[in-house]
């Protein structure tokens, strides 16, 4: 690993797991960078939501769920 490579996963190291993140990447022309944003906000928990924990996350209705 090069010394760029090295410095430039080094901004993004933070907390106990370190460089671990997620990323989503769009790739295609005409792509309305806002309206994805609010897409994409949406789908998050609020705060509430968020201080109850996966034992009531699991109860949510999963909208992607595929009937088997």
């Amino acid at each position: 690993m090069d010394a760029e490579h090295a410095r430039e996963i080094l901004l993004k190291y933070e907390g106990h797991y370190g460089d671990c993140r997620q990323e989503l990447v769009f790739i295609g022309t005409k792509m309305d960078e806002t309206e994805i944003r609010k897409v994409l906000n949406q789908c998050l928990l609020q705060d509430l939501e968020w201080i109850q924990g996966p034992d009531v996350w699991s109860t949510y209705t999963d909208p992607f769920q595929i009937n088997e």
